[in-house]
């Protein structure tokens, strides 16, 4: 089975994804800071330095904002993200966000407040990814296969066409989430058929947003740089 047809591990795919962006943001300095009138404001702009020292180079800057409603706001090369209820120093803010690293719990749930949203594929918090649907199938495939043959006296009636039909939705995945899933609805399966396959497909496809650990990766960042300048002060 080559790799398209594995399909790729959502884990595997965050580990990429928030390792880019680490690697991205590694040499990033703070090039602009202003703080205040009141300890609940905090403006930073992160740039990495041209090789030769002359000034800095804008290619995947950073800006970071903290506003007086608790809330961090990311902008940059991609979609802005937003990080609600924070505490109220700017400087605390960061950190906290910063140095939590539960970024499918705790940092998503702030994340979701903060843009509100929490839609499976509405490319927010979470997003639709063809290769992970992929993985998720073979997964939910797998799984159909070896507890239809531990349970032969108790199959359900339609388990040939559970496992079509979640080969049949490989074929849609390309075609966005909701063509995934029309694809597994319009299976004649009977009731007992959907009870067995809407067990876990639901989430199938659907992880962590590029935006959303782009911009941690970027608060993260932040964080760091002002811890190093507090130790060494």
């Amino acid at each position: 089975m080559d790799a398209e047809a594995k399909g790729l591990d959502p884990e595997v795919r965050q580990k990429r994804m928030t390792k880019q962006a680490t690697k991205t943001f590694a040499e990033h300095q703070i090039s602009i800071e202003h703080l205040g009138p009141h300890e609940r404001w905090g403006h930073w702009l992160l740039q990495k330095r041209y090789s030769d020292g002359t000034g800095w180079d804008w290619t995947c800057a950073v800006e970071i904002v903290c506003l007086s409603d608790c809330s961090i706001h990311v902008g940059g090369d991609y979609s802005p993200t937003v990080f609600a209820h924070g505490p109220q120093d700017a400087v605390t803010r960061i950190h906290w966000m910063g140095t939590h690293e539960d970024i499918d719990g705790y940092v998503a749930e702030k994340a979701s407040i903060g843009m509100g949203g929490r839609g499976e594929s509405d490319g927010i918090v979470s997003e639709y990814d063809a290769e992970v649907a992929i993985w998720h199938l073979n997964q939910q495939i797998e799984e159909r296969k070896k507890y239809f043959e531990d349970c032969r006296e108790d199959q359900p009636p339609d388990n040939d066409k559970v496992i079509w039909a979640l080969e049949y939705a490989k074929h849609g995945v390309y075609d966005g989430y909701h063509m995934m899933m029309h694809s597994l609805h319009s299976a004649d399966l009977g009731q007992d058929g959907y009870d067995w396959l809407f067990d876990g497909p639901g989430s199938t496809g659907i992880v962590t947003s590029g935006r959303l650990i782009w911009g941690h990766a970027a608060v993260r960042r932040l964080s760091q740089l002002l811890l190093a300048r507090e130790k060494a002060a």
